[in-house]
């Protein structure tokens, strides 16, 4: 978990220009600045690094850097 955690962190830090240091496991991706496009966009993302699809309706769902980062550890497992 660890792992997809700092991989994550650091495709957040990417797509909006922020300090890796900045983004914390209870970081909002309202508190990044996304908007709905930004959010797919970053479905597309985690699709493909790793291969792990976030449907529509769970997408919604996801709201912290922790929801994602689990989301993702639960669908690779």
């Amino acid at each position: 978990m660890a792992e997809i955690f700092k991989e994550f962190v650091a495709l957040l830090a990417d797509q909006f220009e922020k300090d890796e240091s900045e983004i914390t496991e209870s970081t909002t991706l309202q508190d990044l600045g996304a908007d709905s496009l930004d959010v797919m966009d970053l479905g597309m993302d985690v699709k493909e690094k790793w291969d792990v699809e976030i449907k529509r309706e769970d997408l919604n769902k996801l709201v912290t850097v922790k929801d994602f980062v689990n989301y993702i550890q639960e669908k690779k497992s």
